[in-house]
């Protein structure tokens, strides 16, 4: 039998790491999950997670993660078509994205970040080099509220992570959109990924609904740098549209 193939994109401070873990569990089979892989899939990144099962088990099922992926990228990836079950984006509004972001400085999000390597032939312009972190998360708001479609013929599930956070109903319906069992297991957990949260770091694991996610930005409002990159054209229209937030109005 085949394995089953599965693949999340978002970026960097986003919370797809908890998202995905959380998916995993509800998917309830022997995962194996490359994070941050990029189109080398399993011979990608060197983090791997194992669910159900231990290294050098004969896993049922394959998910990879993409980060700061340029959608506009994937009519040309026919590699990639037809390949996964599902392909999960998860977005988190503007404003505490950036505040997690600045708490854990790592690359900027105004302007392309990455410099091509003489070493990584395999990596396409499209994973961070044409674009800004900001400018790609207004791309993926484009896609999963349906003014684009460039993952045309893919079964897309968005996942909007502040409701994800907060609101048992709306993971319950997303486990639906999977067809899986609900059971909420993970929940709790704080991934090791990037030292885990920006502001708890891991001190919450097994706790995580006792982090102040959807709140972060209370404690970046008189910083400068936060100041700056939320004003950054289209974020605040895009926030009132998505998730009905913006607190620079209220």
């Amino acid at each position: 039998m085949s394995r089953r193939e599965f693949l999340v994109i978002s970026m960097h401070r986003q919370g797809h790491h908890g998202v995905l873990n959380w998916t995993a569990h509800q998917l309830g089979i022997k995962l194996l999950h490359h994070n941050n892989c990029g189109l080398n899939f399993d011979k990608g990144f060197k983090e791997k997670t194992y669910y159900k099962c231990e290294q050098g088990d004969k896993v049922t099922g394959l998910i990879y993660s993409w980060e700061a992926f340029d959608l506009a990228c994937w009519p040309k990836m026919t590699e990639c078509h037809n390949r996964f079950e599902w392909v999960m984006i998860v977005i988190r509004d503007p404003f505490n994205f950036i505040a997690s972001a600045l708490k854990a400085p790592a690359r900027p999000l105004d302007v392309p970040y990455k410099v091509r390597k003489s070493n990584e032939p395999w990596y396409p312009d499209c994973f961070g080099y044409t674009k800004s972190r900001l400018d790609m998360w207004k791309e993926y708001c484009e896609q999963v509220i349906g003014d684009t479609n460039f993952l045309r013929g893919e079964r897309v599930i968005g996942v909007l992570f502040n409701s994800w956070v907060s609101d048992k109903s709306y993971r319950r319906h997303l486990a639906h959109q999977l067809g899986v069992d609900f059971t909420d297991k993970g929940i709790n957990e704080v991934r090791r990924f990037a030292g885990g949260s920006s502001f708890d770091k891991l001190r919450l694991d097994g706790n995580a609904q006792r982090m102040q996610v959807n709140d972060r930005w209370r404690m970046m409002v008189n910083d400068q740098r936060w100041k700056s990159l939320v004003s950054y054209p289209g974020l605040a229209e895009w926030s009132e549209r998505l998730f009905g937030f913006n607190p620079l109005a209220e």
